[in-house]
């Protein structure tokens, strides 16, 4: 279906969450392996979808570190070690990672806001794709930037504004 353009896959952790809870009569690290296998046949799979198919994975996460004694931040929550600590982390299988945050607002709201880029955490986005730290919790905007970024289909003028300044 070629109207289709987007995939969203929300959420990655529920679904790793819901194979651990009906395999949970078994015992060892077989159920664990598996689950890292499924993901990242997930994400492969999501690699050999049409070009212009945008797919993004939804991830709860968990905060490490006290922010006192050593740096606080934040990761893509996994279900065993064997993602962690043989594949690097969930993170490392994409070039493109934001954060959802809640941010100070105008008018002392809170804003939802997505994190490009973190140098204690995961979030990364391709050099100058975008210039802010922050930027609007809008797919769509997303959409079109990384379109731009990649396929110089840069058909309507893309402004990416950090509106929290």
């Amino acid at each position: 279906m070629t109207h289709i353009t987007t995939i969203v896959v929300d959420d990655n952790t529920f679904l790793a969450a819901k194979e651990l809870d009906r395999r949970r009569d078994e015992n060892g690290y077989v159920k664990f392996n598996d689950i890292a296998h499924d993901f990242l046949q997930l994400s492969e799979l999501a690699n050999t979808l049409r070009e212009d198919l945008n797919v993004y994975f939804m991830h709860h996460i968990r905060e490490e570190g006290d922010g006192i004694l050593e740096d606080k931040t934040y990761k893509a929550m996994s279900y065993g070690k064997m993602i962690d600590e043989k594949l690097g982390s969930i993170e490392a299988q994409f070039d493109i990672v934001f954060l959802a945050c809640k941010v100070d607002g105008e008018k002392d709201e809170i804003a939802y806001k997505f994190k490009t880029k973190d140098k204690l955490g995961s979030a990364k986005t391709p050099m100058n794709m975008f210039e802010d730290e922050f930027i609007d919790n809008d797919l769509s905007m997303i959409n079109k930037v990384i379109s731009c970024y990649y396929n110089d289909d840069c058909s309507e003028t893309v402004a990416v504004v950090n509106s929290n300044k």
